[in-house]
């Protein structure tokens, strides 16, 4: 009796598992004959506010506006403080979160390239870094915000050389993320349509109906379908982010060297631009939670690939400011600079930075403008 209760046991975890699979098989056939995706319940995606362009990708879709609850999920938050803030995204007529532009130009002008670190995303825009800055510079100089979620740097050098000259700036600051812009310079991570390089040739981006959303074919791809999926049905997923790190292992991703190949290339193009135009020009490099936060999974070797950018910014005697050491000495706990999640068997995960965390961002990208003097 014992044994025939054991094989049946055993027969109906086999169904179980197999009907799983069958459900997300069709689930995946839907996904791909359908073209859905579906919007992240707890974080509209700038890509919804997005316009393709056959050069840069996609731009910020001008005269949007949209708001987000910060955040539906309590463990989106580590220290609860930020839950229920509600964040207010306005993309004005020349398709920037940022005021218009004057044509006029009254005051020295800074650009800031970068991808939703600069965007300022899960902020109200007086708390991001363009808006920090212009109160630590006095007002002073007129901050000009091009960020865009999602962005790798050879869209930031395309933005630049296709809207961010006309605006005539005194200084450009290209904002660098370690352990993400590395990869997205040489791998369509997240499936957007972007230009980047492949180790040989520059990809360039294509139209969502081309293939330059929706890669069904890679494991990414389809995690990212997964997790929006779970997304909408789960309030609490205990499971999503244990299925989500497998999958994430199983994507080979390119090596370090081609990383910082495609990194040093569009990092170089942009330099070049500023340098044509009697620009100053200078790399500001940013640092994950997870570089900071003790506990939180390293998903990259951050210290080498710090160490790498820095080695080849100095060989291309491009000028920097590393946010590394304010963040290290940071008094406070380091939690509170970082959204952060906790799941279930996972360890935390850092996401953006908190208000705070982008003060600190601009108060060291100010002081050390200062102490090289390139500003007052």
């Amino acid at each position: 009796m014992a044994k025939k209760t054991k094989k049946l046991l055993k027969v109906n975890i086999l169904v179980t598992i197999v009907t799983i699979i069958i459900f997300f098989t069709i689930l995946e056939i839907v996904f791909r004959v359908t073209h859905i995706r579906v919007p992240r319940a707890e974080m509209a995606t700038e890509w919804v506010l997005g316009d393709f362009d056959t050069y840069i990708g996609y731009v910020l879709k001008p005269n949007v506006s949209f708001t987000q609850e910060y955040s539906k999920n309590p463990d989106r938050v580590a220290d609860k403080k930020h839950l229920g803030d509600i964040i207010f995204y306005n993309i004005s007529s020349q398709g920037l979160r940022d005021d218009t532009v004057p044509e006029v130009k009254e005051k020295a002008r800074i650009i800031l390239l970068g991808d939703s670190w600069t965007y300022g995303a899960e902020v109200n825009k007086n708390h991001n870094i363009d808006s920090n800055m212009e109160n630590f510079l006095n007002g002073d100089y007129n901050i000009i915000n091009l960020g865009t979620g999602g962005y790798n740097t050879f869209q930031e050098f395309r933005i630049l050389e296709k809207k961010g000259i006309m605006y005539k700036p005194d200084i450009v600051l290209t904002f660098f993320l370690i352990g993400n812009d590395e990869i997205t310079n040489c791998y369509n991570l997240g499936n957007l349509p972007r230009p980047y390089y492949n180790g040989t040739d520059i990809v360039e981006p294509k139209p969502p109906d081309e293939g330059g959303k929706d890669e069904y074919l890679t494991i990414k791809g389809f995690e990212d379908k997964l997790e929006v999926y779970l997304d909408e049905l789960y309030t609490y997923v205990i499971f999503k982010r244990r299925l989500a790190a497998i999958l994430r292992k199983s994507v080979i991703l390119p090596g370090i060297e081609t990383q910082m190949e495609a990194s040093e290339l569009a990092l170089l193009k942009i330099e070049n631009i500023t340098t044509a135009n009697n620009i100053t020009h200078l790399v500001v490099i940013l640092v994950p939670g997870e570089m900071i936060i003790e506990g939180c999974k390293k998903y990259a070797d951050f210290e080498t690939l710090h160490y790498r950018l820095k080695e080849s910014l100095e060989k291309n005697n491009i000028d920097y400011i590393d946010t590394h050491p304010y963040f290290i000495s940071y008094p406070k706990p380091k939690t509170s600079l970082y959204f952060t999640s906790n799941y279930f068997m996972e360890p935390c995960e850092a996401y953006h930075p908190t208000p705070e965390g982008y003060e600190l961002i601009a108060k060291a990208v100010v002081s050390e403008l200062r102490l090289k003097g390139v500003v007052k």
